[in-house]
C-alpha cells in the first residue's frame, strides 16, 4: 500500500481479528511501533468495509467505506486516525422507506474444523415459536479468489428481496474463495465443486437447525459460477433442495475460458477426470428437483452453449425443467425491464415450488 522512509513504516490493507471486514494498517518497519513493538496498528475505526487509496506522502488516505446498512461513503482522513472531511455522506434516506434486514453473521465449522462465516437475512416479520415455518434460499457464488459474505453493503440487494418476500436467506463463502489464505483457497485445486459443496452442505446442515426454518422447503440461487453451484448442489445434494434457479452456469469447463479454468484444474490432458468430474452434464441425470434456467443469448463470458448442453441433456434423460433465454442479452442481462422480468420469475418460481 505505502511505505514512509522518513517515520520507518508500512501501510497495508487487510484484516487481523475477522476476514469479514478490511481495514487499513501500519507496522513499524524498525520493530517499534508508539514505543511498543512491531505489532500492527488498525487506522480505520468504523467496523465494516475499507477500500482505501494512500496519499504519497502517507499523510492522508481516501477512504471508500461501508457495512451491511451504510452504502459506501468517501472520507478524506488523516492517518493518524483524524477524519478531515466527508466526500460523499450517501445516507440513502429513500432506504428507510422500506423494511431493511439487517443480516447477522454466524460461525460454523466445515469438515476439517475450518472456520466458515455464513451471513444470514430474515424476513423483516420473522416470528419465532410453532407459528414460525418459513422458507429458506441459499444464495451462492462459491467460485475461486472471490468473496461475497463480507461487512459491506451488497449493492446488489437480492438478499433483501428475497427476504423481503418472505425467505430467510444464506449466504456462505466455501473454501476456495478469496481473502482467506493459501489454506482456504487451494482445496478446490484439480477438482471443482467437491469441497466447495460439501461447505454449503454445512450451511444448509445450519440452516435445518434453526427453529423457525422449515428444512423441506430449501431452494438455491446463483449466477455465473454460482449457477453452476447451483446445479452441482442439487445434483450432488437432490434431498436437500427442493427448488433452485441457476443464471448463466458453466456445465462443462471445456468450454470455458483456459486461462481461467487450467489456473485451477490444469491441462485438460493432464487431469481428464477432475475435468469429467467437475462437470454438471457428467452429473445432470441426478437432477430431480424444481430447476429454472436462466441464460443470456449473447452471453460472451460463460457462452449460452452451456444451457443449451443441459438442455439436450435433461430432455435425452426425461428430466422436466423450465427455461428462460434473453435474447441479446450478456452474462449481466442488463436492462431495467428484462432485470425487473428476471427476478419476478425468479420468486415465482420459489414461491410455486418453496411456499
Amino acid at each position: 500500500m505505502g511505505v514512509d522512509e522518513a517515520e520507518s513504516s508500512a501501510y497495508w490493507v487487510g484484516w487481523t481479528d475477522s476476514p469479514l471486514e478490511q481495514h487499513l494498517y501500519r507496522v513499524s518497519l524498525d520493530g517499534e511501533e508508539a514505543g511498543t513493538d512491531a505489532r500492527a496498528v488498525r487506522l480505520t475505526r468504523e467496523p465494516g468495509w475499507h477500500e482505501v487509496v494512500l496519499s504519497p506522502d502517507c499523510a492522508h488516505y481516501v477512504d471508500t467505506f461501508s457495512h451491511v446498512m451504510q452504502p459506501p461513503q468517501v472520507h478524506l482522513c488523516a492517518t493518524e486516525g483524524v477524519r478531515v472531511t466527508t466526500l460523499e455522506p450517501n445516507q440513502l434516506p429513500e432506504r428507510d422507506a422500506y423494511a431493511w434486514v439487517t443480516p447477522t453473521f454466524v460461525e460454523l465449522d466445515a469438515e476439517d474444523g475450518t472456520t466458515l462465516h455464513p451471513r444470514l437475512t430474515l424476513p423483516p416479520d420473522r416470528m419465532d415459536g410453532e407459528e414460525a415455518c418459513y422458507p429458506a434460499i441459499v444464495k451462492v457464488y462459491g467460485g475461486p479468489h472471490a468473496q461475497t459474505v463480507r461487512n459491506a453493503w451488497d449493492a446488489t440487494m437480492v438478499a433483501q428481496l428475497f427476504a423481503q418476500s418472505g425467505f430467510v436467506v444464506l449466504e456462505l463463502d466455501n473454501r476456495g474463495m478469496g481473502n482467506r489464505g493459501k489454506a482456504f483457497a487451494t482445496p478446490l485445486h484439480l477438482r471443482m465443486a467437491d469441497v466447495e459443496v460439501r461447505d454449503q452442505l454445512a450451511g444448509v446442515t445450519h440452516l435445518k437447525g434453526l427453529t423457525y426454518v422449515d428444512p423441506e422447503r430449501i431452494g438455491v440461487f446463483g449466477w455465473s459460477y454460482g449457477g453452476y453451484m447451483v446445479l452441482m448442489c442439487m445434483a450432488q445434494m437432490p434431498q436437500l433442495f427442493r427448488a433452485g434457479v441457476a443464471v448463466a452456469p458453466v456445465t462443462d469447463w471445456r468450454l470455458y475460458d483456459t486461462h481461467y479454468t487450467e489456473r485451477y484444474l490444469g491441462h485438460p490432458a493432464a487431469n481428464p477426470e477432475g475435468y469429467a468430474q467437475s462437470a454438471v452434464i457428467t452429473h445432470a441425470s441426478k437432477l430431480q428437483d424444481k430447476l429454472l434456467l436462466v441464460h443470456g443469448m449473447a452471453d460472451d463470458n460463460v457462452l449460452f452453449q452451456h444451457s443449451v448442453l443441459l438442455m439436450e441433456r435433461l430432455q435425452r434423460e426425461r428430466i422436466p425443467f423450465e427455461m428462460m433465454a434473453y435474447p441479446g442479452k450478456k452474462h449481466g442481462i442488463s436492462g431495467k425491464e428484462v432485470r425487473v422480468h428476471l427476478f419476478d420469475m425468479v420468486l415465482a418460481h420459489f414461491r410455486r415450488y418453496l411456499c
